[in-house]
């Protein structure tokens, strides 16, 4: 008999099944048995260069877009591009793309485009939610546990924020009221969004850096990093250095018609990748 709490913290007793593994993983295996098997690797990059404002056209965003693809290919990804799609269209050629190739085992999509919290913007300037790609793309059989990545070069809000002094570390407790909670399991089910992989040019609520002529400050640093160090390190590893390279770089912005300020992009990650992802 295991125990099963229900929402009102009322302890039911109740036969429960063992969960059933194919292959369980242990913490005593070695790192190579966390390792995602990618044998058939796709990638779409999705640019959106042009917009209904002509003042809002992304400069420099071809050149985002070729340093991608000669990336993605060094790493063994068939890659596909699509300029200037609308909204409506985003969500399809993700998925369009995602199950052109019933044994593609690592799906990459990289979008470049306008953006805010949580949403992105297509070449008709209607958004799109981030969480309605990845919903669609959970749809595909055959990525089911397999990982699906995405980068995205676009702005995550407005809020221009000027550096600040690093603080000294503060201790911290955790709170002596949290319970411990057990959950018991039929059968091993992942959750919808297993396996998911978002690197974002900039944290919640800030924009992302674009230069006209030199390209994105995050993808500049992202292509640079994967080439040089794909072959020894891990994905997540990787982007860590780029986090640190791009928040580095001190810029100066203006916010509409407000003074140039002092501006340092932080980049964000969210995974819930369950296996490490070796491109090599």
């Amino acid at each position: 008999m295991q125990h099963i709490y229900n929402s009102s913290d009322n302890v039911i007793k109740a036969p429960v099944p063992p969960l059933r593994y194919d292959a369980p993983i242990l913490l005593t295996d070695p790192l190579e048995k966390f390792r995602y098997e990618m044998k058939h690797r796709e990638a779409l990059i999705i640019n959106i260069v042009d917009t209904p404002d002509p003042k809002k056209r992304r400069d420099g965003s071809d050149k985002d877009a070729k340093s991608l693809m000669k990336t993605l290919q060094t790493l063994g990804y068939t890659v596909h591009i699509k300029r200037n799609l609308t909204s409506e269209k985003i969500v399809d050629k993700v998925v369009e793309y995602a199950k052109k190739n019933k044994k593609c085992d690592s799906f990459i999509c990289c979008i470049l485009t306008h953006g805010n919290r949580g949403v992105i913007s297509g070449s008709d300037g209607q958004l799109v939610k981030i969480e309605d790609i990845s919903k669609e793309l959970n749809t595909v059989a055959h990525l089911r546990d397999k990982p699906k990545m995405f980068f995205f070069q676009a702005c995550q809000g407005d809020d221009v924020k000027e550096p600040k002094p690093v603080p000294k570390p503060e201790s911290t407790l955790d709170s002596a009221s949290a319970k411990p909670v057990e959950i018991d399991m039929e059968v091993l089910k992942l959750p919808p969004d297993s396996d998911f992989f978002y690197g974002f040019a900039s944290s919640f609520g800030t924009p992302a850096m674009r230069d006209r002529d030199k390209g994105a400050l995050y993808i500049n640093a992202l292509c640079r990093v994967i080439e040089s160090k794909y072959k020894e390190e891990d994905l997540l590893t990787m982007v860590t250095r780029v986090h640190y390279l791009v928040a580095d770089e001190s810029r100066l912005v203006r916010k509409g018609d407000t003074p140039l300020v002092s501006y340092q992009q932080q980049p964000q990650l969210v995974s819930t990748l369950r296996k490490i992802v070796q491109f090599a």
